[in-house]
């Protein structure tokens, strides 16, 4: 994808430096499940969660077909998770709705903007990549990427998506 504005329907996000809201952010991968001939769906369920409680969903998935396996899972989270204190509820269960899927490249994808067009938590400085990652890290064992928003810009993170 050597475009991924053109890919995209030329999509132009709404805010500085490609930074993108909640829902920007979902559509961008639905647009683009689809035109890699993949079947976008939210809220793809894994079962219930260790505590009991309740269906984990997965925010986007991407299958190869309505009943074909899934070959991408992201889970998104403003970009303010990545200081939140250890052991938080939402990237523990971040963590235990995408390990249970096999065979599937699993995203937590950072957003930036809030609805209000306001910045997420800032820290400047603050690497929010590696914040999520020591998070996830604390939770046990993955194979999950994060990535923030911005990174749909970059030739780089398109190819390891391309991957999916």
């Amino acid at each position: 994808m050597d475009d991924v504005l053109e890919g995209l329907g030329n999509y132009t996000p709404t805010t500085p430096r490609g930074h993108l809201r909640l829902h920007d952010l979902g559509e961008l991968l639905r647009r683009d499940g689809l035109r890699r001939g993949l079947v976008p769906l939210t809220e793809h369920k894994v079962g219930v969660l260790p505590w009991g409680q309740h269906t984990g969903k997965i925010d986007w998935v991407w299958r190869r077909g309505h009943d074909g396996p899934v070959v991408a899972a992201f889970e998104i989270e403003g970009r303010d998770a990545s200081f939140k204190s250890a052991g938080h509820p939402c990237l523990v269960a971040d963590h235990h709705k995408l390990m249970r899927l096999e065979g599937a490249r699993k995203w937590l994808l950072l957003f930036q903007v809030d609805h209000d067009l306001q910045p997420k938590g800032s820290r400047p400085g603050f690497d929010y990549r590696s914040g999520v990652a020591r998070q996830l890290d604390a939770v046990g064992p993955h194979d999950i990427r994060v990535a923030l928003d911005a990174d749909l810009w970059d030739s780089a993170f398109r190819e390891q998506l391309a991957e999916s």
